[in-house]
């Protein structure tokens, strides 16, 4: 498998990109966001790419651009839902998210979140990204590192 990080370009919101090159699948990254949780979502959502639709296709390929400039019929398709799917899975267990969920927004603490975290045994910043997916509010206060060195 071949990664390929390539600095977001001006005025194009990719965040990745999976497809075959030369027999092999590979995955393309931006760090649009600057933030580890979109980083490592992303990174998730292309292998669950790879993982579900390229494996047996060495003609597809997936460009994940920025929710509001996807079509709505390709940000809704099948292939779209089961990588973030795979992704969300892939990251925190259905089965903890799923309780931990059920106390949100009360659970939207960094408290809460970081406890969470320590017992599913993933870096802090992916838990805040879900909760703000969640709860659809990306600009909460946290003093949560979502930094990327």
């Amino acid at each position: 498998m071949k990664l390929v990080y390539q600095v977001k370009g001006e005025k194009t919101p990719v965040d990745g990109v999976s497809f075959w090159s030369n027999g092999n699948p590979a995955i393309g990254i931006t760090l649009r966001h600057h933030r580890l949780d979109n980083f490592v979502f992303t990174l998730f959502h292309e292998l669950g790419h790879i993982y579900k639709h390229l494996v047996n296709n060495d003609t597809a390929e997936f460009i994940d651009l920025e929710m509001k400039n996807e079509e709505e019929e390709y940000k809704n398709s099948v292939e779209e839902k089961q990588a973030n799917h795979f992704a969300q899975n892939g990251l925190i267990n259905y089965e903890d998210w799923n309780k931990f969920k059920k106390n949100l927004p009360q659970n939207n603490n960094d408290a809460a979140m970081m406890a969470f975290a320590k017992q599913v045994k993933i870096h802090p910043s992916i838990v805040r990204g879900r909760v703000c997916f969640a709860l659809n509010n990306f600009r909460s206060f946290t003093s949560i590192s979502n930094d990327i060195n």
